[in-house]
C-alpha cells in the first residue's frame, strides 16, 4: 500500500511538471504566433495595420491618425450614400459580406491616390484588389468627400478671427486681416477641341492649365477652395464667381499677392 501511494505521488509530481512545461511552451508559442502575425500585418495595406506607424500613415494620406479619424467621423453618417460606379446594386447598398476592404481602408487608399497621384494599379496591388475595383472606390469616395465638405458653412462666428489671430500678424501690423488668398495654375493635357484649348491656354505658363483659388483665415483654417477653372480666367473673375469675399467680415482686410487685381471687388463689398 505504501509503495502504491509513493508511485501515485511520483506520478502526480511528474504530471504537475509536465503541465507546467506545457504551460510555458504554450506561452512561448503564443508569443511567436503574435510576433509572426504582427510582422505579417505590417505588410498589409489596411487601416488596422497602418495606424501602427504614425509617420508612414501620414506619408501615405497626408493626415495624422487623429485627423483621419476626425474626417472619417464626419463622413461616416453618409457612407450609406456611397455609389460605386458600374457596380451591382447589392454592393452599392453596403452589403458588407461582399466588401473586400473596410471603409476606413478604402478612404485611406482614395486619399493616398489623390495625395501622390498614384496609378490605380499600384494601390490595387497593395490592397489585393483589381484595378477596376480601386477605380470604383476612388470615384465613390471622392464624390462623397466633395458633397459632404462642400455643404459645410465655413463662415466664422463673430469674434472668431480676432480670438485666433496669430501674434505674428499683430506684430507685423496686420491685426485687421480677415482672409488671405491666392490662385494657383496646374498644367492639364491639351484637348482635341481647339476651342477648349484656347480657353484653357495660359500665356503665363505657356501651356493649357486649370486655375484653382484657395483662401484661408489668418490662423490657417480653410476659408474657400474653388473648383478648377480654365487657365485664361482672371484673378478678378474667379474671385467674383466663387463669392469668397462674402466670407470676409465687414471692415476686415483682404490679403493677397501683389498684382492680384481685386481692389474694385473689395470696394464693392465694403
Amino acid at each position: 500500500m505504501t509503495e502504491v501511494k509513493a508511485e501515485v505521488k511520483r506520478l502526480n509530481k511528474e504530471m504537475s511538471a509536465l503541465q507546467e512545461k506545457h504551460k510555458t511552451e504554450k506561452g512561448i508559442f503564443s508569443n511567436k504566433i503574435k510576433k509572426l502575425k504582427y510582422e505579417f500585418d505590417k505588410q498589409k495595406f489596411s487601416y488596422k495595420c497602418l495606424i501602427q506607424n504614425g509617420k508612414e500613415f501620414f506619408d501615405l494620406c497626408g493626415l495624422t491618425v487623429t485627423e483621419f479619424d476626425c474626417v472619417f467621423a464626419c463622413l461616416a453618417p453618409f457612407t450609406h450614400l456611397l455609389i460605386y460606379p458600374d457596380c451591382s446594386e447589392s454592393y452599392n447598398k453596403n452589403s458588407f459580406n461582399n466588401r473586400k476592404l473596410g471603409q476606413k481602408t478604402e478612404l485611406i487608399a482614395a486619399l493616398t491616390i489623390a495625395r501622390h497621384n498614384f496609378d490605380l494599379i499600384i494601390i490595387a496591388k497593395l490592397v489585393g484588389a483589381s484595378e477596376s475595383t480601386m477605380s470604383r472606390i476612388f470615384v465613390a469616395w471622392m464624390v462623397l468627400i466633395c458633397c459632404v465638405f462642400e455643404s459645410i458653412n465655413l463662415t466664422p462666428l463673430p469674434g472668431f478671427i480676432e480670438s485666433f489671430l496669430p501674434k505674428k500678424f499683430v506684430d507685423a501690423g496686420y491685426q485687421e486681416c480677415g482672409i488671405l488668398g491666392d490662385n494657383t495654375e496646374t498644367w492639364v493635357s491639351q484637348f482635341e477641341n481647339y476651342e477648349i484649348n484656347n480657353v484653357t491656354f495660359s500665356h503665363y505658363k505657356n501651356h493649357t492649365t486649370g486655375k484653382v483659388s484657395v483662401w484661408i483665415y489668418p490662423h490657417g483654417s480653410l476659408c474657400k477652395c474653388s473648383e478648377a477653372y480654365p487657365g485664361t480666367i482672371s484673378d478678378e473673375q474667379i474671385t467674383h464667381q466663387i463669392g469668397v469675399l462674402h466670407l470676409c467680415p465687414k471692415g476686415k482686410i483682404v490679403m493677397t499677392d501683389k498684382g492680384f487685381a481685386i481692389t474694385d471687388l473689395c470696394h464693392e463689398k465694403a
